[in-house]
């Protein structure tokens, strides 16, 4: 194993990744290597079937604050590394799937990993603390770099690549990522004419393909009142509750109240605070909520909609409160489904800005 070099596969890379939206996260993680943000990395721990790494990230936001800290445990297989673990100090950094964790992911594909040094955490704590390191990474003005020199540009060569070519080129290298599958999309395709219920009957059918949903554990709730209203939640017609929220707000109040739902989910993803019996009630009792701002998407939604219509000759359906046929306690209400013939192809999210008081 020594004669071997510990060097994450671009194939390792993508599979880890394909959870997210892999183009932006590989992206992103791209420019911060490129500005150096990963300020140092090392390794924890190695055993023979294991490497833990370390690493310390500066965030782009303040470059003088704490930097992100990012933990990766890789699995030494007989002929190449995959990732096992991983985990960030940001506000994403649970997923293991943050742009400071595809960061760290590219510089392991790029040099042998038994190459890093060994370091402690407490080591690169202190690393961290060293005044070279904030005088390094001080903030200067975008004309200050090399980059933008006067006629650095000229000398660059105009490089044309087909998107599309490239795009076929990717996804043959990485049939099963998140990318690979946007493009195919998870539809049913039905000959038949179907309107009113048996478009909902579709919509659900449509989700049963749902890689994500699928693979997803079963929550079970640990406190009784939280098992009663989980079974209460779970024990209903998911197409009757669709169709009458659809012209009941009351109903769709009701349903979505005890759910995770698309608009809000949001918020619990990000909380970083220790205080979930505040944010469960905050959450699922919420203070009614509305001022002017508000009530001009409510009035001009219709009208929008109708221009979507009318610009892309798509058929667009309203629906109610769809709930997950596998996570009852999962649900959302988009703003429009777009069908192709009897497809389901996209959904339509509608936002009316208000008019402000700043000329452009």
């Amino acid at each position: 194993m020594e004669s071997e070099r510990y060097v994450l596969s671009l194939k390792n890379l993508f599979g880890y990744l394909e959870a997210t939206p892999a183009s932006r996260c590989i992206g992103e993680g791209e420019a911060i290597v490129n500005a150096k943000h990963i300020i140092t990395c090392g390794i924890l721990e190695k055993t023979s079937c294991t490497i833990d790494i370390f690493a310390l990230c500066l965030q782009s936001s303040a470059l003088t604050g704490k930097p992100h800290e990012i933990k990766i445990i890789f699995i030494i297989l007989s002929n190449e590394i995959q990732v096992s673990k991983a985990v960030c100090s940001c506000k994403g950094g649970m997923s293991g799937r943050c742009k400071h964790v595809a960061a760290v992911l590219i510089l392991c594909t790029r040099d042998d990993m038994k190459n890093l040094p060994a370091i402690s955490s407490t080591d690169m704590k202190c690393y961290w603390k060293k005044s070279t390191i904030v005088e390094k990474y001080k903030a200067i003005p975008i004309k200050e770099h090399g980059c933008f020199i006067r006629n650095s540009l000229s000398k660059v060569k105009d490089v044309r690549v087909d998107a599309d070519v490239l795009l076929s080129k990717l996804i043959l290298v990485c049939p099963n990522s998140a990318l690979a599958k946007h493009r195919i999309g998870h539809r049913i395709v039905t000959m038949e004419t179907v309107t009113g219920e048996g478009q909902a009957s579709i919509l659900f059918e449509n989700a049963l393909n749902s890689v994500p949903l699928n693979n997803m554990p079963q929550i079970i709730p640990v406190k009784d009142c939280c098992r009663n209203i989980y079974r209460e939640i779970c024990n209903i017609d998911i197409l009757s509750v669709e169709l009458e929220t659809k012209s009941c707000k009351e109903k769709w109040f009701k349903e979505r109240q005890f759910r995770i739902t698309a608009s809000r989910c949001y918020e619990l993803y990000t909380y970083s605070l220790n205080e979930w019996e505040k944010k469960a009630a905050k959450y699922f009792w919420p203070k009614k909520f509305c001022n002017k701002y508000v009530d001009h998407g409510v009035q001009f939604e219709s009208a929008a909609r109708d221009c979507y219509i009318a610009s892309s000759n798509c058929q667009v359906i309203q629906s109610g409160l769809i709930i997950s046929s596998q996570q009852k306690w999962l649900a959302c209400s988009p703003d429009g489904i777009v069908f192709e013939g009897n497809t389901p192809v996209k959904l339509l999210e509608i936002k009316c800005p208000f008019e402000g008081t700043t000329s452009i």
